[in-house]
């Protein structure tokens, strides 16, 4: 390109009206132009910002509001009770199934001692032990009833309707645990823009509430 600037300075005269020198001055035009356009890099996505460290409470089964303990906006610590929930059903269950499992326990210690039930122990060492994990299975649900916080952080969001005695099912949200000081931008790009974003290891999140509120993505 460079030689051909140089060539059509010390001969501009000559060829300055000719068709090839003509023609070969708008591709020489046309390349600088080229040159000193922007390539366009810039690739916009939708996202939105959120907290890494959030967690929405629900029910683990229907139950009934024993106590609440929390307030919206409040901050909380990891292991604080934030809801105590309650099941008579599951009560009962649990009731039934202890007693199912001590009765089991003394059959095969009479069956121990009796030579006429001894056959029948191993039988009943697998039913105790089905027995033992029923069990087991209605006491985790049991300390699920107990609502936690599962880490330091803000309630963002609570059913305001909530209140001691009420029933609630498994689709009810109590309430929107999230850390503000973990945010975080999830972006979404359809399969066929992959490409467009290979290499790419940085970027700007505009909050669309706030033009001017800018957030380096890294």
């Amino acid at each position: 390109v460079f030689r051909e600037i140089k060539f059509w300075l010390k001969n501009f005269r000559d060829i300055l009206f000719s068709i090839r020198g003509i023609f070969s001055l708008i591709i020489i035009l046309g390349i600088i132009s080229i040159a000193f356009i922007p390539i366009q890099n810039k690739f916009e996505i939708p996202a939105t910002l959120h907290s890494r460290d959030y967690t929405r409470f629900y029910a683990p089964i229907p139950a009934k509001i024993e106590e609440i303990k929390i307030v919206q906006g409040q901050s909380v610590n990891k292991g604080d009770i934030l809801f105590r929930l309650s099941s008579p059903k599951l009560d009962h269950n649990i009731n039934i199934t202890q007693q199912k499992l001590k009765d089991l326990k003394a059959i095969r210690d009479s069956s121990q001692a009796t030579p006429v039930l001894a056959n029948e122990r191993s039988m009943i060492g697998v039913e105790i032990e089905n027995t033992r994990e029923e069990l087991e299975g209605f006491q985790a649900i049991q300390s699920k009833l107990t609502i936690k916080a599962p880490f330091s952080a803000n309630i963002k969001m609570m059913d305001v309707s909530l209140k001691k005695g009420q029933w609630i099912n498994t689709s009810n949200m109590l309430a929107l645990l999230a850390d503000d000081d973990t945010k975080i931008v999830s972006g979404y790009v359809l399969e066929k823009d992959m490409k467009k974003l290979s290499g790419v290891n940085k970027g700007i999140f505009y909050a669309e509430y706030s033009p001017f509120e800018q957030y380096e993505v890294i």
